[in-house]
């Protein structure tokens, strides 16, 4: 479309006849009297009269406007309601025109986003970018202008998404190395929220969340093994309530603290005491309080088949103990300390000792003490190192029974 110029000239001037020239004279009049006059009582009713004037002329200069104006219209009117016309139906087809342009540029750059969202999938794919962190890659927003071609927009989308990437695995070693010895372990979930702020943010709430988790869990396993340790108190206490039941029911005698009654039970049976270095097949049976009637059963088959065996109780020691100075012989200290001597037992049997107890009563009240010493088992250990107890140890009574 060729474009169009309108040609126009003012072939005559109007003629206004006027006294305007006075106008210059009037003005400089009024600015002379009035320049920096205060209104005082002697004056104020004289400035009001000028005021008034003054009014009166600027509403004849106003209408004085108005009408040469109308006049001047006169002879025009026509032509500039013709150009008015002409304005307002170009404009129509000008703006048209705009929203058909406006509506196609929009629609190139819907086009130019999808090629850059296809773009953008094939590259992440390619580089095996985590799905994790995809929405943190984002689009440049001049992509849409003419001058970001798609070869641009696949540059920019390789640059973002590797150093995502290196950030992202960088964050992953901070997480696992905090992981160490946590059962609620964290994940990238638990710092996604801000991986799009600096590094320097990230680790340290990493380091934060792994410190109160690992409290957190410390508590938890403080709480369980109270309870488990309390529990198995309680087991205990209850197995011991019937064991105690059934020595009771059983109608087992226990020594009460009998002196004499309490070194016969320390003494072996009257049958010839077998010892470590006579020849003999060596069987030892540990039998649990518990199981007393079988202990009692066993007992009276050795004696009916005549099988000759020494009975022992494994002694239980308390914390009362008379230690004894290095060096120091066992009958020496015994004697320093006024402890008679008692009995003896052998006790626990291993490949190459057995375990013998030494008891001793003492004069001043009575009460029992012993020590206890490894001796070879056979002729083959004699000679060898050999471990003793470094002092002698209160006997706990109640735990020495006779079937």
């Amino acid at each position: 479309m060729d474009e169009f110029q309108l040609e126009t000239k003012v072939t005559q001037q109007i003629a206004i006849q006027t006294n305007i020239e006075k106008l210059d004279t009037f003005l400089e009049e009024i600015r002379n009297k009035y320049a920096g006059t205060i209104v005082t009582e002697d004056i104020v009713t004289s400035s009001k009269k000028d005021r008034a004037n003054l009014n009166k002329i600027v509403a004849k200069l106003k209408e004085a406007k108005k009408y040469v104006e109308e006049k001047g219209k006169e002879g025009i009117s026509e032509f500039l309601e013709k150009i008015d016309s002409a304005v307002k139906e170009i404009s129509d087809i000008s703006n048209s025109i705009d929203v058909q342009i406006k509506s196609f540029e929009e629609e190139e750059k819907e086009k130019k986003v999808k090629l850059a969202t296809a773009a953008k999938s094939k590259i992440l794919a390619e580089m095996n970018i985590p799905e994790e962190i995809h929405e943190f890659i984002k689009l440049d927003s001049k992509i849409t202008n003419k001058t970001f071609t798609l070869k641009k927009i696949e540059e920019d989308i390789t640059i973002k998404a590797s150093k995502n990437h290196d950030k992202y695995n960088y964050i992953l070693k901070e997480i696992e190395k905090n992981n160490a010895n946590l059962i609620n372990k964290i994940t990238f979930d638990d710092v996604k929220s801000i991986f799009d702020t600096e590094i320097s943010n990230i680790i340290p709430r990493i380091e934060t969340t792994a410190n109160f988790r690992r409290a957190q869990e410390e508590k938890v396993k403080e709480k369980a093994a109270k309870e488990k340790q309390e529990a198995v108190e309680k087991a205990l206490e209850e197995e011991r309530k019937k064991i105690d039941k059934d020595i009771e029911k059983e109608s087992i005698e226990r020594p009460v603290r009998n002196t004499d009654d309490f070194e016969k039970n320390l003494t072996f049976d009257n049958r010839k005491k077998i010892s470590s270095k006579d020849d003999y097949t060596a069987l030892v049976i540990k039998i649990a309080n518990s199981d007393i009637q079988k202990a009692i059963r066993l007992k009276n088959f050795l004696d009916n088949e005549e099988i000759e065996y020494d009975k022992y109780s494994i002694p239980k020691f308390t914390n009362e103990k008379i230690q004894i100075s290095k060096n120091e012989y066992y009958e020496d200290a015994a004697e320093e300390n006024s402890l008679l001597y008692v009995s003896e037992e052998y006790g626990e049997s291993r490949r190459w000792s057995i375990t013998k107890y030494i008891y001793y009563r003492r004069e001043s009240d009575g009460r029992i003490f012993g020590y206890w010493k490894e001796e070879p088992a056979t002729e083959m250990q004699e000679g060898g190192d050999f471990a003793s107890s470094d002092c002698f140890y209160e006997v706990e009574q109640k735990i020495i029974k006779n079937l």
